[in-house]
């Protein structure tokens, strides 16, 4: 069963960051055609009142780290767009239930 990868990235500046993400959509979407070729399923960027939000599925919590651990094409955007620290990881297990879809 998959799982589901939230991934937290603190910034100063939440419109520099997105404009950063902008500037570098090429960049991305060769992180993006890796990602699906090592089990990413779905990606998504979101935001909160800190920063930048990631939330994806991936078959495995392990695809994911082996994928994003130690990635320079990573480290690169998150230098970019101001990221500030190491980011929060979690792994959320789906439940199936009635009513999900």
């Amino acid at each position: 069963m998959s799982v589901v990868v939230i991934v937290r990235f603190e910034v100063a500046d939440l419109a520099a960051a997105k404009q950063s993400l902008s500037n570098n959509a090429a960049l991305l979407a060769e992180i993006t055609e890796d990602a699906k070729a090592q089990g990413a399923q779905h990606h998504r960027f979101t935001q909160n009142s800190g920063g930048l939000v990631v939330i994806d599925e991936w078959d495995s919590a392990e695809s994911f780290q082996g994928f994003f651990d130690g990635n320079d094409k990573i480290a690169q955007v998150t230098a970019t767009a101001g990221v500030q620290g190491p980011p929060s990881i979690e792994f959320l297990q789906p439940v199936e239930a009635a009513g999900t879809f």
